[in-house]
C-alpha cells in the first residue's frame, strides 16, 4: 500500500498527491483517490507488483493502447489519462467517479430510504440505467471491442437518474487480441468457465443478459432450485459451468426459482414478475440462456436490447402506491406487492393523447400541431410510485381535472396522485393552449 500525502508524478509531468485508498484487493490491484496541483480529484489505479517483465510490458502496452484510442463512450467510460509508476508498480490516472454514483448492484438489490428501509429503485430509473448500459455495450462492440468482464462490480450508477460509468476499461480488447481476463463467475458463459472457449464478443451479450435479468426480476437466471440442493464440490461450478439450466427453461423444470430462498434475492417476486412480463421479453431471455447458453451467436445483442427496452417502457405502467411495474397486456386488478387496486396510467389530451410515464418530457407537438417546446416533465417523489407534472412552459398552463379548472405557473408541479389516490376521477386530463376560447366554444355548444 502507498501512504496518504505521497506525491506521484505521471507521464505528463503532473504531480498528484495521494488522498486515500478507494478499493483494495481487486482482481488487478488497488485504486486510490488523488488530487492534482489545482485541487481537482482523480483516481489512480495501481496494478499488483509483478516480477515478470513480460507481464509488466503487456500492462504498459494495454494502457498506452487505451490512452491513444481515446474514449469511445464519452461520459460513460473511465479511460486512462496518463501512466504512473509508484512503489515499484505500474498504473494510470483516470477520471474520479463522484459520490452520487454507487455500486450498480442497487439495480437488483435496492437502496435504503431516509428511514433506513430497503426499497427498490423506481422502474423508470432501472430502465434508464439498463438502456445506458446497453448503449455503452453496443458502442463498444460496434467499435470491434469486447469488455469481457462486464458485471455489476464494474459499473457505477446514479440512483436518481440512471446515468452510468463503466470502470476497468483496461480489460477492453479488440477481437483479434489475447484477453487479459476470462470474466467473472456468474457473468461468463459456461464454455468459458470450463476453459473450452476463449472469451469473445458474445461473452458481453451473456453478461449483459445476466445484468438485465437480475435488474428486472431480482435473481440470477441460472440460480434456482439447484442451489438449494446438497451439491458436492464447488456449487458455482455446477450452476454456471457443469450443469447450467435457465430457471425458466420452457422444457426443463429442474432449476425453477424457489420462493423460500435463503439468499438476498426475493425469488417469489421473480416468479410473479415473469408471469406478467410481455412475451417478447421472455423470449429474449430464452434466446440468451437457452438457445444461446452454448452458442454465442444466438444471444440477444446490446443493440437488440435497446429496441426491446424502448418497447417495454411504452408497454408498462406502475402501481400508484408502491411503484411495482405492470404491463398493459396483462390484466392485473391488484398489486402483487402491496395489494393496492391498480390504476392504469393517466393520459394528457388536447388534439392528441399522450400517456404519462415517469421521467418523460411532454412536448407541445405531442399534444397539438405547431411549434415544438417542452411543456411538462413527469416527475416522481424519490422512491415511491406517485407522480406529478412539472410545468416547464414559460406561459401559464391550464388543466381540466374533472370539472375543475386549475392554472399552473412555470416550474410548478401538478399533483396527479395524492397519498395514493387520483385527484381526478377519469384517466384523462385536458390541456388547453387557449383555455378561454376553448371554454367559450364548449359553452356555446
Amino acid at each position: 500500500m502507498i501512504e496518504a500525502d505521497m506525491v506521484i508524478v505521471d507521464s505528463n509531468g503532473v504531480a498528484f498527491t495521494v488522498c486515500s485508498l478507494l478499493s483494495s484487493g481487486t482482481g488487478q490491484g488497488d485504486v486510490y483517490l488523488v488530487s492534482d496541483p489545482n485541487g481537482a480529484y482523480y483516481a489512480l489505479k495501481l496494478y499488483r507488483q509483478s516480477s515478470n517483465p513480460e507481464e509488466c510490458l503487456k500492462q504498459l502496452e494495454q494502457i498506452e493502447r487505451l490512452r491513444k484510442r481515446g474514449n469511445i463512450c464519452p461520459g460513460m467510460c473511465v479511460n486512462p489519462l496518463s501512466i504512473v509508476r509508484a512503489d515499484g508498480r505500474l498504473g494510470f490516472i483516470m477520471e474520479y467517479i463522484p459520490d452520487e454514483f454507487v455500486h450498480s448492484s442497487v439495480l437488483c438489490l435496492g437502496v435504503r430510504d431516509d428511514n433506513g428501509q430497503k426499497c427498490e429503485l423506481p422502474f423508470h430509473i432501472k430502465l434508464n440505467a439498463l438502456y445506458n448500459i446497453c448503449t455503452l455495450v453496443s458502442m463498444i462492440n460496434n467499435a470491434g471491442l469486447s469488455i469481457l468482464d462486464l458485471k455489476f462490480d464494474n459499473i457505477r450508477v446514479n440512483p436518481s437518474t440512471g446515468d452510468i460509468k463503466l470502470l476497468d476499461t483496461d480489460t477492453l480488447v479488440y477481437e483479434n487480441e489475447t484477453p487479459q481476463v476470462l470474466g467473472t463467475v456468474g457473468f461468463m458463459p459456461p464454455l468459458t468457465m470450463r476453459g473450452k472457449e476463449a472469451p469473445n464478443i458474445y461473452n458481453d451479450a451473456f453478461a449483459l443478459g445476466v445484468i438485465l435479468f437480475m435488474t428486472l426480476f431480482g435473481s440470477h437466471p441460472l440460480r434456482g432450485a439447484a442451489a438449494e440442493r446438497n451439491i458436492k464440490g464447488n456449487i458455482d461450478e455446477v450452476l454456471y459451468a457443469e450443469h447450467p439450466v435457465y430457471i425458466f427453461h420452457p422444457e426443463d423444470s429442474s432449476n425453477r426459482p424457489v420462493p423460500a430462498t435463503r439468499n438476498e434475492y426475493n425469488q417469489q417476486r421473480t416468479i410473479d414478475r415473469m408471469k406478467r412480463y410481455p412475451p417478447y421479453i421472455k423470449r429474449a431471455f430464452e434466446r440468451t440462456f437457452v438457445d444461446g447458453l452454448f452458442d454465442g451467436k444466438q444471444r440477444v445483442s446490446a443493440e437488440e436490447w435497446l429496441g426491446l427496452l424502448v418497447q417495454l417502457h411504452g408497454d408498462s405502467y406502475n402501481c400508484s402506491h408502491c411503484g411495482e411495474e405492470y404491463f398493459f397486456h396483462h390484466d392485473c386488478k391488484l398489486c402483487n406487492v402491496c395489494g393496492s387496486v391498480l390504476k392504469k396510467p393517466l393520459f394528457l389530451y388536447s388534439e392528441r393523447y399522450v400517456p404519462l410515464f415517469y421521467g418523460e418530457s411532454i412536448y407541445s407537438d405531442d399534444l397539438w400541431q405547431g411549434d415544438k417546446y417542452e411543456l411538462f416533465k413527469v416527475v416522481s417523489s424519490k422512491y415511491d410510485g406517485r407522480i406529478g407534472l412539472q410545468v416547464l412552459a414559460i406561459q401559464e398552463i391550464e388543466l381540466r381535472l374533472d370539472h375543475d379548472v386549475r392554472t399552473f405557473e412555470h416550474d410548478g408541479v401538478v399533483p396527479i396522485f395524492m397519498d395514493g389516490e387520483m385527484i381526478c376521477g377519469t384517466h384523462r386530463i385536458r390541456v388547453s393552449r387557449d383555455w378561454q376560447s376553448q371554454n367559450a366554444a364548449e359553452e356555446k355548444e
